[in-house]
């Protein structure tokens, strides 16, 4: 599902931001293009909130849809849940990519790109401008959200509400994962390589055509290093799940009204640093396959079997990464269907398949 999302995610987007570019910011300024690219990106953003919201049926004066839903069928439940898991995939992904295109026009500006030495530690510093930028971003349509939902007598939000929350924190993580793995990616690239791709990560001119393999390897090696990154990270969110169980259930069985309290506040605790960790799985993990995928194109064009033909290397770096990808992603689904492998290690091999997946959509 995640590489049929990616596919149309770009091609929804990218004809979008053409009709933009053609009818609005043609002959513009750079600095006009940010400018549009952030509004262009923030209708996105809305978009997914305020689509997620109606198939949910959130918002005041829906308690009795919800309540009728909630009670009724379980059918009518799992096709809203769909609905939502299906919609937000996609629309997160379109964000996502607009917000490539917002933070990757401002890599492009003359500061950024204009030293060599220099240039791929400046075009990193779009990063945490990225990451601040989205958190803040998530943080306002946080609040309006919980306006919206917390209009019962008891304050209290429902299974449809709750399933609206956590779909839509889902999207936002992968709207951050997407921009952040990207730019990091374009400075890895650069810093690598010696040249800055455009803002939609295409080389220019016969750059394209001029890598060795001693490249090449230093970003399989990253990619190496972004994917242990991401296992990492996903042992540490289980094993921080596992430890806020056990003292929810130690204060439980205690009974004590203070250990309850203090587990209370450190369940809030907890969450924000899953919602952090969750972000940064998701960034690495696409990283990962940005990188396997650069990389395989510079592979490629240093093999010189294309020549200099940039559709002919297309076609091939499509075609042998959606080969390689498909017997990766299926001998790794034989090893998670193991009764060998603990659970732990399932979790990291779907997170694996997952950016795999990713993978075959960027190609």
């Amino acid at each position: 599902s995640s590489t049929v999302s990616i596919f149309c995610a770009v091609l929804l987007f990218q004809t979008f931001n053409d009709l933009i570019h053609t009818y609005l910011l043609e002959g513009r300024p750079l600095a006009i293009s940010i400018i549009v690219n952030f509004i262009h990106q923030l209708g996105w953003f809305t978009g997914l909130q305020f689509l997620l919201m109606l198939i949910s049926k959130g918002g005041a004066g829906n308690e009795k849809k919800r309540e009728q839903i909630i009670e009724g069928p379980p059918d009518q439940m799992e096709a809203i849940e769909m609905n939502l898991k299906c919609w937000g995939v996609l629309l997160s992904h379109i964000t996502g990519f607009a917000a490539i295109n917002s933070y990757g026009a401002i890599q492009q500006l003359h500061w950024f790109k204009s030293d060599p030495e220099k240039g791929p530690f400046r075009c990193l510093m779009v990063v945490p401008m990225a990451l601040v930028g989205n958190l803040l971003v998530q943080y306002v349509s946080d609040k309006i959200r919980k306006g919206f939902q917390v209009t019962q007598e008891d304050d209290e939000i429902d299974e449809l509400e709750k399933r609206w929350n956590e779909e839509v924190e889902e999207a936002e993580n992968d709207v951050s994962g997407l921009a952040l793995s990207f730019l990091v990616n374009q400075s890895l690239r650069y810093w690598i390589g010696g040249t800055l791709a455009n803002a939609e990560g295409e080389e220019e001119g016969e750059s394209q055509f001029s890598h060795t393999t001693g490249q090449v390897m230093k970003l399989y090696l990253w990619a190496l290093v972004f994917l242990a990154c991401t296992v990492g990270l996903l042992l540490y969110g289980q094993h921080r799940e596992e430890a806020a169980k056990q003292r929810e259930e130690a204060a439980a069985e205690s009974g004590n009204t203070d250990e309850q309290a203090e587990a209370a506040e450190e369940e809030e605790r907890a969450k924000k640093i899953e919602r952090f960790n969750e972000i940064f799985i998701a960034g690495f993990s696409m990283s990962f396959a940005w990188s396997v995928f650069y990389g395989t194109r510079w592979a490629w064009s240093a093999s010189q079997i294309c020549g200099n033909n940039a559709t002919l290397l297309g076609v091939v770096l499509a075609v042998s990464l959606s080969g390689a990808c498909f017997l990766s992603i299926y001998f790794l689904d034989k090893l998670a269907d193991a009764e060998f492998t603990p659970e732990a290690v399932d979790n990291a091999i779907v997170q694996m398949i997952s950016a795999i997946g990713i993978l075959v959509g960027f190609s």
